[in-house]
């Protein structure tokens, strides 16, 4: 069973409103006026889908919700959520898509979301996250989309991160990141010769590496001019045809 009741006017609380949908797979509640927090009972549900966006619910994320066997997508963006991240998120092995951006979660990213092998999005935009990104991401194999930009991360960007060949959108800007990107030949979300985004804006990265290797095959060309912009002006140059070529790009890059 499916219940859409998107965009409307709803501000009551739903503790009780759902415990005897038994059969219940999708919620969706986005886009109302919701200001109470994630009732506890919903983890009893055999909810495959769960959206939330855009209310006022508040509170923690119950802990309980992690330990759905049935969960796949979670979005609860747009909210006030507080507290942190429960390193019981690793449970949650059928998550395919979990979207918690712009709510006021605090703490660090638990190395537990490593776990999550299954999950193609994680959204964790603008929120209060600090600490380091997690070398454990780089399990996520069929990440698509990582965004944790608007954080107060810290440290260097993981190296297990180029592991990630799904990985189409990677959003880490306005962090408090610092150090080399890193410089895997599998980095491949970094060359020209993508279409993908790649968004670093206002950190503390001091230098770019990146390696073209000839296993790449047609989407290399016989020479391209490489520009990005920066503090101290804009860097160009050439990339020929060989079997592998580094480019070190000095300062701070802006996309």
């Amino acid at each position: 069973m499916e219940i859409d009741l998107d965009v409307n006017f709803l501000t009551c609380g739903i503790e009780d409103v759902f415990l005897k949908c038994t059969n219940l797979s999708q919620l969706v509640l986005m886009n109302n006026q919701i200001n109470v927090s994630i009732p506890e009972c919903l983890a009893e549900l055999p909810l495959t889908v769960l959206d939330l966006d855009s209310n006022n619910f508040s509170g923690t994320i119950p802990v309980s919700l992690w330990n759905s066997m049935t969960l796949m997508e979670f979005s609860a963006a747009n909210n006030f959520l507080k507290g942190t991240l429960s390193v019981e998120i690793g449970k949650a092995v059928q998550l395919e898509r979990l979207v918690l951006s712009n709510n006021q979660l605090r703490g660090t990213i638990p190395k537990d979301i490593g776990n999550l092998t299954a999950i193609s999005v994680l959204n964790l935009n603008s929120n209060l996250l600090e600490g380091t990104i997690p070398e454990d991401l780089g399990h996520s194999a069929a990440l698509t989309t990582l965004d944790l930009g608007n954080n107060q991360l810290s440290g260097s960007i993981p190296e297990k991160l180029p592991d990630l060949v799904q990985l189409d959108c990677l959003v880490l800007s306005h962090n408090k990141l610092s150090g080399p990107i890193p410089s895997e030949p599998s980095l491949y979300f970094l060359t020209i010769y993508c279409s993908h985004f790649v968004h670093l804006r206002s950190n503390i990265i001091n230098y770019i590496v990146l390696i073209f290797s000839s296993s790449w095959g047609t989407r290399r060309k016989s020479r391209k001019d490489l520009k990005i912009n920066s503090d101290n002006g804009q860097f160009s140059m050439n990339i020929f045809k060989s079997d592998t070529k580094c480019l070190f790009f000095p300062d701070q890059v802006h996309t």
